[in-house]
């Protein structure tokens, strides 16, 4: 490799490395059905491991060095809410939170709401307001999609369509675990696109598709975060 080819590459990572984001708005919605409680490193009844895979992926990608980068006077708002199907949807990240904030607040509000199944419309329902800024992306983290209902499938569809028209971008992914992924209600949640899927089932009784969750959301968070605060040519 020249001098000037190795330059050229250096300037390239420099730059990619240098990218922070605008003003964002980062939301999540975080099913917590058995089988994201199942995911857990040790009891998933243990209060200190309950959801503790979901919660430190999450946490790690909101450290991404993007995020990280990103200069004071920039906006980066977080939210999260958590649901099930015999719950109300449940705040796990207040509304507009800074990064570090949100951070924090997973810790426990992972915890708040009652374990049971994954119905996707209650989890958008929770979403009554829009974004801030145009750069926006709700995350939908289902380990299935609503089980066995039809009804429950054209309502979620219902609610996605809602949830876009606030001005939200919806992403869905989906984890798979011991019970089949719904891809119908995703794709349409997802906007009429396959959802993104992770799929580890070598052992069913502990879907290790969560540990393969962070590099997921850093893909779209760099997606979202890619303004280069330096002048060319290193941009």
């Amino acid at each position: 490799m020249t001098l000037l080819h190795f330059l050229t590459f250096a300037c390239l990572v420099s730059a990619l490395l240098a990218q922070t984001c605008p003003d964002t708005d980062i939301t999540f919605l975080f099913d917590q059905s058995e089988n994201a409680l199942t995911a857990s490193t040790n009891d998933p009844i243990n209060s200190l491991t309950r959801f503790d895979i979901l919660r430190e992926q999450v946490a790690n990608a909101l450290r991404n060095s993007r995020i990280l980068n990103t200069p004071r006077n920039i906006d980066i708002r977080v939210g999260g809410y958590g649901y099930s199907s015999s719950a109300n949807v449940t705040s796990v990240i207040p509304k507009d939170s800074s990064p570090d904030a949100a951070i924090g607040s997973l810790v426990n509000g992972l915890f708040l709401i009652k374990n049971a199944g994954s119905w996707t419309y209650r989890g958008l329902q929770g979403i009554t307001s829009g974004p801030t800024y145009a750069n926006n992306i709700l995350i939908v983290i289902s380990s299935q999609g609503s089980a066995w209902s039809t009804n429950r499938r054209l309502l979620a569809q219902q609610e996605a369509q809602r949830v876009r028209s606030l001005g939200w971008n919806i992403t869905a992914i989906a984890l798979q675990g011991k019970n089949p992924i719904y891809f119908e209600e995703l794709t349409a949640v997802n906007n009429n696109q396959p959802p993104i899927v992770i799929n580890d089932t070598t052992n069913t009784d502990d879907p290790k598709s969560y540990r393969l969750l962070r590099p997921e959301l850093d893909t779209i968070i760099n997606s979202l975060c890619n303004v280069c605060p330096s002048a060319p040519p290193l941009c």
